[in-house]
């Protein structure tokens, strides 16, 4: 079978390229897929690049107005038509995938990642609604429309009237394990091997709530005055690094973009892994540190109640409360043996096996009723 998988990542590190990039690995065991990638600079093809501004404003412009440039679509259509079934993963994508369908008849999967609905920026709320009014065109050529959480399937009822079923995304149980606790770790960032060590990774921008975290941590280190704290993950807003870096102190370190070889041992190492962030449409990072055993804080929203489980895998705390968030650092630290055994067992149900046999169970049924 011929597959095309449509993508947009923007971020090395986007959470939504890892689960791409999974995707059409597991795909390719037994389908021949061909994989086109929308990212800074060009429009990745199979016999080619179609050449997109760098600039980052004029780079999304160019995501909308590509949908009415001719000669770049009638050249990306082409690698298209011969296929048996597309997926597409958001806005353009949902749209190219929507006008091959109408153009070819070509069955078309859309896996709706959801909204963020923490966006602050104004320019970005703008997008935001680009990208609804284009999805809502976009549903009407949808053979069937995949949400990776119930969270983001609720959403898109109550926004859009529009019915899907969940895929939740897949964690690599082997890549994302226990043995790759390494101490060594604490011992070249400076942290003892006895001082409680809390971990994050995200993106450093306002949705993330990094400042969050910082917060908490700092009222935290009354209780634990030896426990530090590590932050990994690009800067994308410069402005808010400069703010969360006032908000710290010496037992707070900014350790930037994680190759994948330390993240698997720092997510490992960790005794408690946390996050701030204001919305998710499932949250991978917390299901990545689950699998490698490591009990988790996050805010009781989104997503985050399908992704971990309150007081047996981790803590969920009150959105923006402080003060509780510093209580699930406390408890999580406090009862991290037992949480790490739960935890660990809790992501295997997130397995690549099962999330291959959902997604291949997917394309079975639409390619059945296209048929």
């Amino acid at each position: 079978m011929k597959i095309a998988i449509l993508s947009h990542p923007t971020i090395n590190s986007c959470g939504v390229n890892n689960v791409v990039e999974e995707q059409v690995r597991i795909l390719r065991q037994n389908h021949d897929v061909m994989h086109l990638k929308l990212i800074y600079g060009k429009f990745q093809i199979k016999y080619g690049d179609l050449n997109f501004p760098k600039n980052t404003v004029l780079f999304n412009i160019t995501r909308i107005l590509f949908l009415f440039i001719s000669i770049k679509r009638k050249k990306l259509t082409n690698q298209l038509k011969e296929c048996d079934i597309i997926i597409s993963h958001s806005f353009p994508m949902s749209m190219i995938g929507a006008q091959i369908n109408i153009e070819h008849g070509i069955p078309h999967i859309y896996i709706h990642h959801g909204y963020c609905a923490s966006v602050l920026n104004p320019l970005w709320k703008m997008w935001v609604e680009v990208c609804k009014i284009c999805d809502k065109h976009a549903f009407l050529h949808t053979s069937k429309v995949l949400s990776i959480s119930k969270y983001v399937q609720e959403q898109l009822k109550k926004q859009f009237c529009q019915e899907s079923y969940v895929l939740y995304n897949g964690v690599d149980i082997d890549k994302f394990n226990p043995k790759n606790r390494d101490l060594e770790i604490k011992e070249k960032i400076g942290i003892r091997e006895d001082a409680p060590f809390f971990f994050s990774v995200g993106n450093i921008m306002p949705a993330k709530g990094t400042e969050y975290i910082i917060k908490a941590f700092r009222q935290y280190k009354k209780i634990q005055p030896d426990a530090k704290l590590v932050i990994a993950g690009q800067i994308i807003d410069k402005t808010y690094f400069k703010k969360c870096k006032r908000l710290a102190d010496e037992s707070i370190s900014f350790v930037g973009f994680l190759p994948s070889d330390l993240l698997l041992k720092f997510y490992a190492t960790a005794d408690v892994f946390v996050t701030g962030t204001l919305w998710e449409g499932f949250n991978l990072p917390l299901l990545e540190a689950q699998a490698s055993g490591t009990p988790v804080v996050a805010f009781n929203h989104c997503s985050h109640p399908e992704v971990v489980k309150n007081k047996e895998t981790g803590y969920l705390t009150k959105p923006l409360d402080i003060s509780d968030m510093v209580k699930g650092f406390e408890e999580a630290y406090s009862n991290s043996e037992g949480l790490s055994k739960n935890a660990r067992e809790w992501a295997k149900k997130f397995s690549l096996e099962t999330y291959a046999e959902n997604l291949n169970m997917y394309i079975r049924q639409v390619l059945e009723v296209e048929n």
